[in-house]
């Protein structure tokens, strides 16, 4: 069963788009109260067409958001609880005393009803995830210079005070290192996070965050270790204005 459409379907929600992110990367609707949310549904990712390169990028997102999910289960001193989609099935089919799911298949109307009456007990809100970005590109490097602080070791003899001497000396130096341009790869990532009040059922917090990295010689990374990292950024950025 595909939980996010039946959730989708039963909210009324409209789907993410794609947008220009470049102007806005983070808002909070100024009529929320994110102080009374207590209890977040995280659902599985989407993934923007064209932009993602890996065709397991759903699958291994799934598995950042499982992580992190767990992590904030496992800490009793969190104050905001996230579920995912298989606990949220369960406790909602436990208070409705039936599986809901099943009971869409042959009267959609009562088992609206009961999501209707059940679901706002259960999350205040849901939180979507959508890959807009995830792979290599090709970049191009300028060169620069780069300077080396060093010191220089020299021979000297002469005569002072009616006696000859002779030594070694050292004085600092600055050598520098011409690094030349030329094509390079370059990580992308992006992601943007929404979340959904489920009482009037519309958008209260947005976040993008879209990165593009250099993949030097000393600066490795990947598209995967970025995603991850934004994921728990956005996650992370949110659980922390939710207790301001």
């Amino acid at each position: 069963m595909d939980m996010k459409q039946v959730l989708l379907s039963f909210l009324m929600l409209v789907v993410m788009q794609s947008a220009c992110f470049a102007a806005t990367h983070e808002w909070t609707s100024p009529k929320a109260n994110l102080k009374i949310i207590k209890t977040i549904l995280v659902v599985d990712p989407e993934v923007e067409p064209g932009k993602v390169q890996d065709p397991f990028a759903i699958q291994k997102v799934q598995e950042y958001i499982e992580e992190i999910v767990q992590k904030n289960q496992f800490d009793k001193t969190a104050r905001i609880r996230l579920i995912r989609p298989e606990e949220f099935a369960k406790k909602l089919n436990y208070l409705a005393g039936t599986d809901v799911f099943e009971l869409g298949k042959t009267d959609q109307k009562q088992a609206g009803m009961l999501m209707a009456e059940h679901v706002p007990n259960i999350i205040d809100a849901i939180l979507y995830t959508k890959i807009i970005e995830m792979g290599y590109g090709k970049g191009t490097s300028s060169g620069f210079t780069m300077p080396i602080q060093g010191t220089k070791t020299s021979y000297v003899s002469g005569n002072v005070n009616g006696q000859n001497v002779s030594g070694y000396i050292q004085t600092p130096k600055t050598d520098y290192i011409n690094v030349p341009g030329g094509p390079v790869d370059i990580v992308h990532g992006g992601v943007f996070s929404q979340m959904v009040d489920i009482k009037t059922f519309s958008p209260i917090w947005g976040r993008v965050d879209i990165r593009d990295r250099e993949n030097a010689p000393l600066n490795k990374t990947t598209p995967d270790a970025m995603v991850k990292r934004i994921i728990a950024s956005n996650i992370e950025n949110l659980l922390e204005k939710i207790k301001q």
